[in-house]
């Protein structure tokens, strides 16, 4: 009631002729009511028509727009305060940072952070904590460093041409920007001194978002790229992903094709068999790196475990659980062990681990079977604590690297692990393994353990200062940006002008 008595308080205010003595301004009066009245029925409409959620995806979708434009203005401000006016940085890295929940976020973050000369680093910012974070852990160890916004990247290689430009390319959902950014520099300025650094050459959903099309659409696009038909592809998978894997195609051949990048940095020899089987000679330089042992999060004590003398056998499997992960296999095993009686407890520890139990066992998923989600690096390096041995298989090569593993073998933790991909450079440090659920059972029962020589051999020669002596060693071999000529400088920069203005 009294929005009403408001309603027609306002209608009948001296602004709207409500208080005049004057006949005249009778008629005026009423027709600004039934003015008003008409916009306000009409308001009610629309308000029911958002609430009821049929714009709320627009609706979301300007706000975040607008949320990420105000703050790459606001913060790119900061950050120019902040950073080092001086720079001569040669090389630019664009990359995921923390608090991106993605693995390669905090790989980036930890190698640079100790990285031996001047970087400047690109990401793209969305809000005040991801800066916050990373001028706190980045540039407060390094103070070579620079961190910027990558809207920002263009405009100051027009001014101070890199030598090298390094864009971090994973298969989730963060790094579509960053692919979209690699593909509009390489329109503006070549693709000289750009590197991919792909950490999966599986890249079908990155690849996929980029382009902006459906699963279909890009499914023909593939195939067209390998010179194949789709029909001829399609096996008995469900999914047609599944079917290009069968057939040996990736995705890095749409990076290579249709995004005009020549020279590609990968985590192992079977990710660079497969660009160069994928991309030809498209691919130019193929660099080899692998996945640093990283030092553990502050606060994780590898040593807890040890003091722990219960019987009982704690098994680990880190990470999504999946099909290619084999995690049924790892289950199954287990759950041999403990039908036999033995004292077995298995941790699944990684996002989607209580989803994939619900889908195999609804609401009431085995007691032996400890399930975990951890929101922090800290918390998930302290689920791989717990573990007496580690269970870390895959069923396909895909390229992918695992941060899961050297992060266990810096805890000196026995991995068991499959004899594919880029596992098999890790060598007599872990334990290799190819079979069923009853061969690994027989496995875990002759309380297999690598012994910690091994372990320490490895840890020793694969820290983060090695990694990055082997990065700029693979820089050096292909780089280059020569600063540009008065035409290609003028065509660079209208077409950079015109991709912001569109």
């Amino acid at each position: 009631m009294k929005h009403i008595i408001a309603i027609i308080g306002y209608f009948c205010s001296n602004d709207y002729g409500g208080a005049h003595d004057d006949m005249d301004s009778v008629m005026p009066m009423k027709f600004n009511i039934w003015r008003k009245w008409r916009a306000i029925r009409s308001f009610g409409k629309e308000a029911r028509y958002t609430l009821m959620g049929h714009r709320d995806r627009e609706i979301r979708r300007d706000i975040d727009e607008l949320r990420g434009a105000i703050a790459a203005l606001q913060l790119e401000r900061f950050i120019q305060e902040c950073a080092n006016p001086h720079s001569r940085a040669e090389l630019a890295v664009i990359t995921c940072l923390p608090p991106d929940e993605t693995g390669i976020a905090r790989f980036s973050e930890s190698h640079l952070s100790v990285w031996p000369k001047d970087l400047d680093i690109y990401t793209h910012i969305t809000d005040h904590s991801k800066i916050v974070h990373a001028m706190r852990t980045i540039c407060g160890k390094n103070s070579d460093a620079n961190l910027l916004s990558l809207e920002s990247l263009p405009f100051n290689h027009l001014r101070r041409p890199y030598r090298n430009i390094v864009f971090v390319i994973g298969n989730s959902d963060h790094n579509i920007v960053l692919l979209k950014s690699l593909k509009n520099f390489i329109e503006s300025f070549g693709s000289q001194g750009v590197h991919c650094y792909l950490h999966d050459p599986a890249c079908f959903n990155v690849t996929r978002h980029a382009l902006g099309l459906t699963e279909q659409a890009f499914a023909a696009q593939l195939a067209q790229l390998h010179d194949r038909k789709l029909r001829d592809i399609r096996g008995g998978n469900k999914h047609v992903f599944d079917d290009f894997i069968d057939a040996g195609i990736f995705g890095p051949r749409i990076i290579s094709h249709m995004f005009g990048v020549r020279s590609f940095i990968v985590n192992s020899l079977a990710a660079k068999e497969m660009i160069l089987s994928n991309c030809g000679d498209q691919a130019s330089h193929v660099g080899v790196l692998y996945h640093p042992v990283f030092e553990l999060e502050k606060g994780v004590d590898p040593e807890l475990r040890k003091s722990e003398n219960n019987g009982e056998l704690v098994i680990g499997s880190y990470g999504c659980p999946s099909l290619n992960k084999l995690t049924d296999v790892i289950i199954e095993a287990c759950h041999l062990l403990t039908n036999e009686g033995r004292n077995v407890r298995l941790i699944l520890s990684g996002y989607g681990s209580k989803i994939y139990l619900e889908r195999h066992f609804g609401n009431e998923p085995p007691s032996w079977i400890d399930v975990r989600h951890q929101s922090n690096e800290a918390d998930f390096q302290r689920d791989m604590v717990e573990c007496d041995i580690a269970i870390q298989l895959r069923k396909h090569n895909l390229g992918e690297s695992s941060g899961v593993v050297p992060t266990l073998l810096k805890m000196e933790k026995t991995v068991i692990t499959s004899p594919i991909g880029a596992f098999t450079a890790y060598g007599d440090a872990v334990v290799y393994f190819d079979g069923n659920s009853t061969a690994l059972a027989d496995l875990l029962r002759k309380n297999v353990r690598v012994p910690p020589e091994c372990i320490h051999d490895f840890v020793s020669k694969h820290g983060v200062e090695q990694f990055n002596d082997a990065f700029r060693a693979i820089l050096s071999e292909n780089s280059g940006f020569a600063p540009l000529s008065a035409p290609e400088l003028d065509i660079a920069t209208n077409s950079m002008i015109s991709e912001a203005t569109s």
